[in-house]
């Protein structure tokens, strides 16, 4: 009987450490998320806002390549997110 005791105490002790470790995990993960918006690209994520910023900027500009290249005025406009 004391076995079956100590096994059980044993057990509630590891899902405790578990649960602790999972949620000291959670809480030193915590990133700062952005967001920033263009006319035609949305940019979410934890990255550096100057890399965020840069990269809707160039989309923008390839954007505009192709519209330019192709003659695709008449197109809908379909937000696009980018998550980084």
């Amino acid at each position: 009987m004391l076995g079956a005791a100590k096994s059980r105490m044993i057990a509630a002790a590891s899902v405790l450490l578990c649960v602790v470790f999972w949620w000291a995990g959670t809480v030193l993960a915590a990133d700062k998320w952005f967001s920033f918006r263009t006319p035609h690209f949305e940019a979410v994520g934890n990255a550096s806002k100057s890399i965020s910023k840069r990269l809707l900027s160039e989309l923008e500009e390839f954007r505009q390549v192709m519209v330019e290249l192709f003659d695709l005025q008449q197109l809908e406009r379909v937000p696009v997110t980018v998550i980084l």
